[in-house]
């Protein structure tokens, strides 16, 4: 194997960062900021340790253009980009960043929800000096991995950039959602659309798969909008992108407080004539019990149940038996989920290359999944690093059997772990991200494969077995 890939650097995968991914400055103490990357970054590079990478195992590279607007424009309207190129112009006399979700509502008229933040700092999603060059930079790195893909430069890649990018939507602010969830160009479907019109003769199909704990609404949107543009055009339905999201899930009058939604409460149902699929995770704190929410949470759901949905009675009903949280909802179903909805429908979809959008926040004690209304905080999923480590090779398998084994993976969310540090005798809230960092090795590793687990286009791919998951 070592001297294989010491000599072929086309059997390599390639990790794509640049330094303008880091200029997207959001609000001081913000999840979403430049010490992610950072802090991945340097665990990929680093010499030491049990799950180092060696440096025949893949390449680090920087070397890779900006976006065009053109590519830009093939996904987002034109209002939109105009929105955000005068925002650059604005902000350049600013002396921080400034909230983006309201002026993307207000300047694109979405009629969205109007979001809880109006004033300036208030605020989830930021715009700076530099985050219009950090988007472009990304949305560049993920056509640039796709080239190289496709063309047998690379193996696989991954796009360690930010800002993240799946809930974006072709006006930027989706329809009915309070808030842009720290995107701003969806980086993934604009290398999708890269790939499908630079490409069409290797390129005729393509898979995205959403592994990030936060419904993929922006993509949805757009995968369902191409669907249906295509089905018009063609007259009948040619949808040439499949798109698959697991993820929380809890709209807004199964819980407590009343009007809180686990963000953005959408992804509850497949929508399968334009290839989507969904599969919506019952949040750990659903749980009724010691190890659950309080009894104020208990007490709320038991309120509404008759009123809800029945699909969304059974996700998030403690009285429901068979589908109720406890058989919906942990490491476990998102396992089971992966073996027989995902892997299934791939195979049946045979796309020509694979995007994931990676995300890392459902990982146990991440930020991401904390329900900040609850006592202490709890979290809704506990995904580990050999779960992500698991789901990437599965995915892989696949890969190396319908499409030569090329698979782009685009780093989406995932913070860190809360800690308090007391910083000359005053305590300070941060976030540890040494678990991200690690999480994110799993996948890299796992698209990088290693001497003790080939992965061979001929071996089955299999549902875990009982008992393959520890306590």
């Amino acid at each position: 194997r070592k001297a294989i890939l010491s000599v072929s650097p086309e059997s390599r995968v390639v990790v794509l960062h640049h330094p303008d991914c880091l200029d997207h400055v959001t609000k001081e103490g913000h999840q979403e900021s430049p010490k992610r990357v950072e802090e991945i970054l340097k665990k990929l590079r680093s010499s030491r340790g049990a799950d180092k990478f060696e440096e025949w195992e893949m390449d680090i590279s920087q070397e890779f253009e900006k976006a065009t607007l053109e590519q830009v424009e093939r996904v987002h309207s034109e209002k939109y980009i105009e929105f955000v190129r005068g925002l650059e112009r604005e902000v350049e006399q600013s002396e921080g960043p400034v909230a983006f979700t309201p002026r993307v509502r207000d300047a694109i008229a979405t009629k969205a929800k109007p979001g809880m933040w109006r004033e300036e700092g208030k605020g989830d999603t930021f715009f700076s000096k530099g985050s219009l060059n950090a988007a472009l930079r990304a949305v560049g790195a993920v056509c640039h991995a796709v080239d190289a893909v496709t063309l047998g430069k690379s193996r696989a890649a991954f796009c360690c950039v930010r800002p993240p990018g799946h809930h974006a939507g072709r006006d930027g602010l989706i329809k009915d959602c309070i808030s842009c969830g720290f995107c701003i160009f969806n980086n993934v479907f604009c290398g999708a659309v890269h790939a499908l019109e630079t490409h069409p003769k290797i390129i005729r199909r393509v898979a995205i798969i959403d592994l990030d704990v936060h419904h993929g609404n922006g993509t949805e949107e757009l995968v369902r909008a191409r669907a249906a543009s295509r089905s018009s055009a063609l007259k009948h339905a040619g949808g040439d992108v499949f798109f698959f999201s697991i993820h929380l899930y809890q709209p807004q009058g199964t819980g407590f407080p009343e009007a809180y939604e686990f963000y953005p409460g959408t992804g509850g149902e497949d929508v399968t004539k334009d290839n989507v699929l969904n599969v919506p995770i019952c949040p750990c704190w659903a749980v009724p019990g010691p190890q659950g929410p309080g009894k104020r949470t208990r007490t709320a759901n038991s309120r509404r149940e008759q009123e809800m949905p029945a699909a969304d009675q059974a996700l998030v009903s403690p009285n429901s038996a068979k589908n109720g949280p406890k058989n919906r909802m942990g490491r476990h179903f998102f396992r089971k989920q992966i073996s027989s909805r995902l892997l299934p429908a791939l195979r049946a979809a045979s796309p020509d290359l694979i995007f994931i959008s990676m995300g890392f926040d459902g990982a146990e004690g991440d930020v991401g999944n904390s329900h900040l209304h609850l006592d202490g905080n709890p979290g809704g999923l506990d995904l580990r690093g050999e779960d992500y480590a698991w789901a990437t090779d599965e995915i892989c398998a696949v890969a190396d059997r319908c499409c030569d084994g090329r698979v782009v993976s685009v780093l989406e969310g995932g913070y860190g772990m809360p800690e308090r540090r007391v910083v000359n005798g005053v305590n300070v809230n941060s976030l540890d991200r040494t678990a991200l960092a690690d999480n994110c090795c799993a996948h890299v590793r796992a698209l990088v494969g290693s001497d003790s687990h080939l992965r061979s286009p001929l071996s089955p791919v299999l549902p875990p077995s009982a008992g393959v998951l520890s306590p």
